[in-house]
């Protein structure tokens, strides 16, 4: 029970992850671009 919960949250905690990188990844292009 306690790995399913972990499994769920763990997917939940990459794609934030991932948003992240996105969000720093544009906002430095952006820095670097303007």
């Amino acid at each position: 029970m306690f790995k399913h919960n972990y499994k769920k949250s763990g997917r939940i905690y990459l794609l934030i992850e991932i948003i992240l990188y996105c969000l720093i990844t544009v906002a430095i292009i952006g820095i670097l671009f303007l």
